[in-house]
């Protein structure tokens, strides 16, 4: 069974329909899936070449960025942990890290 994590935002480009359609999908087919909504916050949030101007459909949000930084962290360490434990006590997988704001 597959693991799906998705770091989702307060997103004009996603209407809460598709959203809903989505989750409907994933429990459809009993995947292991997360989905984690960040507030005020839209679409392109990770994207640091935008401003932070939350007016426009798009533009970067560090502490949304660095909340998604950790939470995908979290992710792969429980889905590549068991291949390589030593990946992530090493920082080989993650040689530079983000500050949390």
């Amino acid at each position: 069974m597959g693991k799906v994590l998705v770091l989702h935002a307060d997103d004009p480009l996603a209407p809460d329909a598709e959203v809903l359609t989505f989750e409907k999908e994933m429990r459809d087919a009993n995947v292991d899936w997360q989905l984690i909504s960040y507030g005020n916050t839209v679409h392109s949030f990770t994207n640091w070449d935008l401003d932070s101007d939350h007016s426009k459909p798009a533009a970067y949000s560090a502490k949304s960025d660095a909340r998604s930084w950790a939470a995908m962290r979290t992710f792969f360490e429980e889905i590549f942990a068991d291949r390589n434990p030593r990946l992530f006590g090493s920082n080989l997988l993650f040689p530079f890290s983000m500050p949390l704001f």
